[in-house]
């Protein structure tokens, strides 16, 4: 019996392809943050080899993967669209990757 009924595998999709892109924060444990949360329409914790992955589905149909383990923090998707704060520069924020600019 599965301790964490909550969790589940991910569907046969998975992660996107490597040839995606790919946002790595080679810290552990670091900030990250989305510039507008209603953007985000659906949110999935899952286990994939061992490991949690967050699922973010966006307005825009678009989605990223996220995964943080002892070396820092990856995001994953079709188009990683994100900024540096300036101000906090240990923050990252993510916004919808499928949003017009």
């Amino acid at each position: 019996m599965n301790p964490y009924p909550f969790l589940r595998t991910l569907a046969p999709r998975g992660e996107p392809e490597s040839n995606d892109s790919c946002l790595t924060i080679n810290v552990a444990g670091a900030p990250l943050g989305l510039s507008n949360l209603l953007d985000l329409v659906e949110h999935d914790i899952s286990i994939d080899y061992r490991r949690q992955v967050h699922r973010l589905k966006f307005r825009s149909g678009e989605e990223l993967y996220v995964h943080s383990d002892g070396h820092g923090v990856t995001v994953r998707g079709s188009r990683v669209d994100f900024e540096a704060d300036a101000d906090r520069s240990n923050a990252t924020v993510i916004r919808d990757p499928g949003a017009p600019r």
